[in-house]
């Protein structure tokens, strides 16, 4: 069949896309960089933030798959890091709550934890396997 339709561009579609994501990170980034900023910090401000970096991590990877780019900064996300920042952010958490007799919402029985149900960038493979 004859088609109109002229030939796509790779390289024309993949710099549009970066930038399309390159664009949206840096809103995304602006909108939520100020979830530390509060002063005592509280548990919901620093699980927003470690689900926000956690989450971005898992979306760059995602994309990468996806447009089967290989990732040459796989090793670069310092996991160990990050658990040891929500150790010790969630230490002086507990600090600030205790000065002030609050109780800590995982006392309550209460949980501020990312979107459950954000699994747009989940493969549906990776799906599969958690339902195992």
């Amino acid at each position: 069949s004859f088609s109109y339709t002229p030939p796509v561009d790779r390289e024309n579609e993949l710099q549009s896309r970066a930038e399309y994501y390159r664009r949206w990170m840096r809103e995304e980034f602006n909108q939520e960089s100020d979830c530390l900023e509060a002063n005592p910090w509280m548990e919901e401000h620093v699980e927003r933030y470690l689900y926000f970096i956690k989450g971005g991590e898992e979306k760059r990877c995602w994309i990468l798959n996806d447009y089967k780019f290989e990732d040459t900064h796989s090793d670069a996300f310092d996991y160990e890091r990050v658990d040891r920042f929500e150790e010790r952010a969630m230490g002086l958490v507990q600090g600030f709550y205790k000065e002030r007799g609050w109780i800590l919402d995982k006392e309550r029985g209460l949980s501020h934890g990312g979107d459950d149900d954000d699994d747009f960038f989940s493969d549906d493979e990776d799906e599969e396997e958690r339902k195992r």
